[in-house]
Order: structure tokens, then sequence, then C-alpha cells
């Protein structure tokens, strides 16, 4: 569906196949507002430069798989919010007021970028990988922040914030920071940590932080340093290194 900037488009009924909005324009500040009623496949948006995808009459939203066309795109509601693959956005900022976000790849690579990301939830945040240029947030409030794949950032500012951590894939910084935070239980990483082979100054640093437990089964490995503080127990059956700063 063609579409001119500025449009809100509302899907009342749940819909088994894709949408797709396109601007058909050449202009670069093109905007179109999505509101989801009810659940949609797949969503696919070409030539908008902003998209925004909100719940509507129901709290919740779900999308299947995203493909913004390198928008800077804004997606949220009150309720659960549930994406599959995202791909081909400037930014991605999902929000949940009330509910729990589940996000599935974030970011392919190879030209299916996704370069920053941001996610905050009232409740759990879950993303089962990423593969994102910059910066990536995610936030649960009251809940667990679960990530169940890998994590590859190339630079910027990984933060993980939850009242419990769990990163099940390796985390792959390639120019900058990890900080993972668990303000009322645990940290739980299932594999390796690595902010190695950077090349911006004074990047590289690993903070790790828990109210109660942190628990490692893999390396964690940092060019800058490295911070650990558990409010009871630190167990980790792999090495921790740095190279040449402290620990």
């Amino acid at each position: 569906l063609n579409l001119a900037s500025g449009n809100t488009v509302t899907v009342s009924a749940n819909t088994t196949g894709g949408v797709t909005f396109d601007a058909n324009d050449s202009a670069n500040d093109s905007s179109i507002t999505i509101v989801l009623d009810n659940d949609v496949n797949s969503i696919t948006t070409a030539k908008f430069e902003t998209v925004t995808i909100q719940s509507g009459t129901n709290a919740s939203l779900s999308t299947g798989d995203v493909s913004l066309g390198g928008a800077k795109a804004t997606l949220g509601g009150d309720g659960d919010q549930v994406l599959g693959t995202v791909n081909n956005a400037t930014s991605l900022s999902v929000t949940s007021g009330g509910g729990d976000i589940t996000l599935g790849v974030v970011g392919l690579g190879g030209g299916s970028t996704v370069e920053t990301l941001t996610a905050t939830a009232a409740n759990d945040v879950t993303v089962v990988a990423t593969d994102v240029s910059n910066d990536v947030t995610l936030t649960a409030t009251t809940g667990t922040a679960t990530v169940n794949g890998e994590i590859d950032v190339n630079k910027g500012t990984l933060t993980i914030t939850g009242d419990q951590v769990k990163v099940a894939g390796a985390i792959d910084m390639n120019d900058g920071n990890v900080v993972l935070t668990s303000t009322g239980n645990d940290v739980v990483l299932t594999a390796a940590v690595d902010t190695n082979d950077q090349t911006a100054a004074g990047s590289g640093s690993i903070t790790i932080t828990a109210a109660n437990d942190i628990t490692s089964n893999s390396a964690i490995s940092a060019e800058g340093k490295i911070t650990i503080e558990a409010g009871l127990s630190l167990a980790t059956t792999g090495e921790i290194s740095t190279d040449g700063n402290d620990i």
C-alpha cells in the first residue's frame, strides 16, 4: 500500500498475512503511524524515515517479523509487546508500560542492520539475540531481562538491567563497554563475555553488579577494567582476565 507521509493507519482485524506500507517518495522526512487494534503476521515499511507502531484498543501488540526500511522506529503500548525478527532500522525503541517485551533476533548483519536498540518494560524483557551496530539498552523494571542467544554489538555501550539478568549466549562487544545490573536478585551468565580487540581509547570495560548472586559459567575477558560486585556471592567456572587493566 502506497501512503503519503504523515498518515495514520489502523489495522482493525487479525491479519494472517503481512502488511506493507511504502511512502513512494524521495523525501528524507516521511513518517507513518501504524495503530494495531489486532495482531499482524508481519510489517514492512519502505521510504519512511520515521515509523511509529502502537497498540490500539488491544493494549498488547504482536507484529510478527518487522522490516523498517532504514527508519527510526518506535513501538509500544501498555500491554505485552511481541515482535519477531526486526531488521533495517536506524534506531529501534520498544516500550511496554504495563507488561512484557519479547523480541526475536534484532539485526542480522550483512546489510540487514539495526543501529541502536532500546527496550524498556514494566515487567520482563526477553530477546532471542542481537546483532546491533551501536548501543543496546534492555531494561526490565520489575522483572527479568533475558537474552537467549548471542549479543553482538559493534560499538557503544551494552546495558542490561533488571530485577534479575540472564544471558545464555556469548556477549561480544567490539568497541565499547558492558554494564549488567540486577537490582533485586541475580546475574546469570552462561557463555563468555568479551570486550577485547578495542580500537577506541578508554573502552572495553565490563561492570557486573547484583543485589544477590553473580554466576558465570564461562570466561569474562576485557581489554578495559573489570568491576564485579555481588551482594551475596560470586561463582565462576571460567577465567576472569583483563589486558593490562584493573579487576
